[in-house]
């Protein structure tokens, strides 16, 4: 290490742990990732008893507190000019998601570089300026350089989005209570602000047919299902006769016969909450990718002559249209999975196959169409398949070895 370089550091950390009682923190006001870190910094810091005050980027030059926190891009022009200002050098980042946190101290002004290669990776940057303020305090803030260990990381979040669209049999208390809260966007923004503090970017909603509850198929326009219904019935009794059965009934008449409404909403008001939710996920570098198992059709009740039979070319074509209009609907929808099986039981693994490119892998294949510009991830589930033939029945697919 250069040892004037190494001097200036430790200085820097003296400087920070003894004298700082306020400190002014510069960030990007027009990018949520960042400014979702900085609200977390912020809090840290009060805790600890410091004064904080924030500013755009742009009056990184003005006047100047006991520290300053610079929250930015290694693009923008005025962390490039303020690093060079104090000596130290912009770094150059190799993948996404990295970040660089470095020291400073010129003209008596100690200052904390949080540098992102990108908008996710100044919020981490800044993230993990809050955690050390929380954790040790201010004098425990080092320099580090970080990148991702793993390109995608989050949960797997069963969604129970209505009794006639449930997620995987869910046949319980549990569940149906769950399908009120699947509707509120406060419980969505808590639990997208935690992943993003844990530093996950991407999460797969699973649900067995989760269409009629998401969108309206232009083509199958009856299919949309208004309201948030529950089945109001004794599951106690319910349970050991229909669970298992590898999910094909998960909705039964008694559910069917039994429903209460819990929320009242229109299809608009469906699609305007998952677009509010994709758009929160979106600004703290999250993706969101919807899951199915097949075939189920639940909550097209027959419409249409649409069936779980795997002959069913009316199903196909409505589960090809389906697919694209999601894309249509959600612009910030990352990708869409598939399972194959669960309700194919006599199936070869290529009849499964042959069935998911018709249908799924189709319906994307359409939606790249309409957009050609756009990114789709087409996630393949192994669950009872097999790699070669997923590979030969549905080319352009990423595999997912979960079992």
């Amino acid at each position: 290490m250069n040892w004037k370089y190494f001097l200036t550091a430790v200085f820097s950390i003296f400087s920070l742990s003894t004298f700082a009682k306020s400190v002014e923190i510069y960030s990007a006001p027009n990018i949520p990732a960042i400014q979702f870190a900085t609200g977390d910094l912020r809090k840290a810091l009060k805790k600890q008893g410091m004064v904080c005050q924030l500013f755009p980027l742009g009056k990184l030059h003005g006047k100047k507190g006991d520290v300053q926190i610079i929250i930015g891009l290694a693009k923008n022009e005025d962390v490039k000019q303020g690093t060079k200002s104090v000596g130290i050098n912009t770094p150059q980042f190799s993948s996404p998601e990295s970040y660089s946190i470095q020291l400073s101290h010129n003209d008596n002004q100690p200052s904390v570089w949080a540098i992102g290669s990108d908008a996710a990776g100044a919020m981490y940057a800044g993230l993990s300026l809050a955690e050390t303020f929380a954790q040790e305090g201010i004098e425990g803030i080092k320099e580090e350089d970080c990148r991702p260990h793993l390109e995608k990381r989050g949960p797997k979040i069963n969604v129970p989005l209505d009794a006639r669209t449930p997620a995987y049999a869910d046949c319980g208390d549990a569940a149906q209570q769950n399908m009120g809260v699947m509707w509120e966007m406060e419980l969505w923004k808590a639990h997208l602000d935690q992943m993003a503090r844990y530093r996950y970017n991407a999460i797969t909603m699973w649900n067995a047919h989760p269409f009629p509850s998401m969108v309206k198929v232009p083509e199958y326009p009856d299919v949309a299902l208004e309201d948030v219904m529950i089945a109001d019935i004794d599951w106690m009794e319910w349970f050991p006769k229909n669970a298992g059965f590898g999910g094909s009934k998960g909705v039964t008449e008694d559910i069917l016969e039994n429903l209460k409404v819990i929320k009242k909403m229109t299809m608009e008001d469906k699609i305007r909450h998952w677009q509010e939710v994709m758009r929160y996920a979106h600004d703290q570098g999250i993706e969101f990718h919807i899951i199915t198992w097949n075939i189920f059709t639940w909550g097209t009740n027959g419409k249409y002559g649409i069936t779980h039979n795997v002959d069913n070319e009316i199903t196909i074509d409505y589960l090809r249209k389906s697919v694209k209009s999601l894309f249509e609907t959600y612009p910030l929808l990352a990708g869409i999975g598939v399972t194959a099986g669960e309700h194919m039981p006599s199936l070869t693994p290529r009849e499964k196959e042959q069935w998911l490119w018709k249908t799924y892998g189709l319906g994307v294949m359409d939606a790249k169409q309409a957009f050609p510009g756009r990114k789709i991830r087409l996630i393949h589930r192994y669950w009872m398949s097999k790699i070669p033939d997923m590979e030969f029945e549905t080319p352009y697919v990423i595999v997912s070895l979960e079992r």
